[in-house]
């Protein structure tokens, strides 16, 4: 019985072949964000950190979303749903927390959901993309849509706002 002969895998070539499959899988695109650090009020001996800055805008694959799981805040219940999001390789590396938006996708249910980012996937042995795990709050009838008309007692005084 002779052996098999060893054959040579040439990484590079491999990886490379990798990256454009995933990539070319890239169909939807998302907006990924992160709150600023936070600094010192010097008025109120307070941290803040209202402001978001883009850390990428661009081609994604956004798997197939799954849930409910849920979970009670008080009396109200909330549904959450999760998936993956792969984003290229060379992209900013995302952390977790950062916010993804969907904001291109064939399923226009999914154009405007907002998830979370709960991992970030590394490693492997031929890495092509970086594929997050994330979750999203899913949408209550009972919410108002931000396009929605108020009554203008509803204002909420900008003291009051977090």
């Amino acid at each position: 019985m002779s052996e098999q002969p060893f054959h040579v895998v040439d990484d590079a070539a491999v990886t490379r072949y990798a990256r454009r499959y995933a990539e070319a899988n890239m169909t939807a695109a998302v907006t990924i964000t992160r709150m600023a650090e936070p600094s010192l009020d010097d008025l109120t001996g307070g941290l803040t950190a209202t402001e978001q800055f883009v850390l990428y805008s661009g081609k994604a694959r956004v798997y197939g979303v799954s849930g409910p799981m849920t979970m009670s805040l008080g009396e109200e219940p909330q549904y959450f749903s999760s998936t993956y999001v792969s984003i290229p390789l060379a992209a900013p590396m995302p952390h977790v927390d950062d916010m993804i938006e969907v904001t291109a996708h064939h399923d226009w249910t999914l154009v405007g959901r907002t998830f979370r980012v709960m991992d970030v996937e590394s490693g492997g042995q031929y890495p092509a993309v970086r594929r997050m795990q994330v979750t999203g709050v899913q949408n209550s009838k009972q919410w108002v849509q931000a396009s929605t008309a108020r009554h203008p007692a509803a204002t909420i005084p900008k003291e009051w706002r977090i």
